[in-house]
């Protein structure tokens, strides 16, 4: 995900920034939330989301909330239904329940989010001097390199860009869930999962092949595609390097002649 939300100072007077938790939750939901008509794909079914919400269930929420979180701090899924359940009950959200999914609705999403705010920005700063509009506009362009080269896709959108499917099977659940709880980052299972998907042949992915990636990758040090891509080269010329000394290796000791005794009985009898 790229892109900004808006968070309105008025938050701190609410009873959501009293609870580290709510909080939390709230500005993931405002991070999920489409900013514009879109359409996903739940169980082979199309949903049509509009701006403000966004499709969830319990174990996707769960692995998202926790995503980075050390396992003794990792809250339940029915805790954490519990609390978006709390959000509705203030006004924040709407939640609408399927037999396999909810789309979540910001509630006043457009009033917050949608409205500009470049003329007013305009505005105060031609109240500052020039060497601070100077900074400013260095200080943007940073945040915006920033935002473009540090964003990391969330697995659970890589596994729906893949797939089509919103729901991630229980047990590449738990794998991903192990890696992370032994230090690798949401970036590596990312893009462990990208590289199953691009090398597999039948373009199948099961747990013998994943777990064939994730060994190899972790024996050789590889947390990224682009890096195993290099490792892949690197094998693949020192291979053709062994193949061309073997060649050489072999012409250098041709195999004995079917006359060879015949050259050593001249040079016994002197001839």
């Amino acid at each position: 995900m790229d892109g900004w939300i808006k968070l309105h100072r008025k938050i701190t007077e609410s009873a959501i920034f009293s609870d580290p938790d709510l909080l939390r939750l709230w500005i993931y939901c405002l991070s999920r939330a489409a900013y514009k008509e879109t359409t996903w794909v739940v169980e082979k079914q199309e949903v049509l989301l509009q701006p403000g919400q966004f499709v969830t269930g319990r174990f996707a929420l769960q692995q998202d909330y926790n995503a980075g979180v050390a396992p003794r701090k990792k809250i339940k899924d029915t805790t954490l239904w519990s609390w978006l359940k709390r959000l509705e009950s203030f006004g924040n959200l709407d939640i609408k329940s399927y037999n396999k999914y909810s789309v979540v609705t910001v509630v006043n999403w457009s009033e917050y989010q949608e409205t500009l705010t470049s003329e007013p920005q305009q505005n105060d700063n031609k109240l500052t001097t020039e060497p601070q509009q100077t900074d400013t506009k260095k200080n943007v362009k940073n945040l915006r390199t920033i935002s473009t080269t540090s964003t990391t896709e969330p697995l659970q959108d890589v596994w729906f860009r893949l797939t089509k499917k919103f729901i991630m099977p229980s047990n590449l659940l738990d794998f991903f869930s192990k890696l992370k709880t032994n230090g690798y980052d949401e970036s590596f299972c990312t893009e462990l999962l990208q590289e199953a998907f691009e090398s597999a042949e039948n373009g199948s992915v099961n747990m013998r092949y994943l777990e064939k990636i994730r060994d190899r990758w972790i024996a050789d040090g590889i947390s990224s595609r682009k890096q195993s891509q290099e490792e892949k080269a690197r094998r693949a010329n020192n291979a053709e390097s062994k193949g061309r000394t073997e060649e050489v290796r072999s012409g250098s000791n041709p195999p004995p002649s079917k006359f060879a005794f015949l050259n050593q009985r001249n040079r016994r009898s002197g001839t």
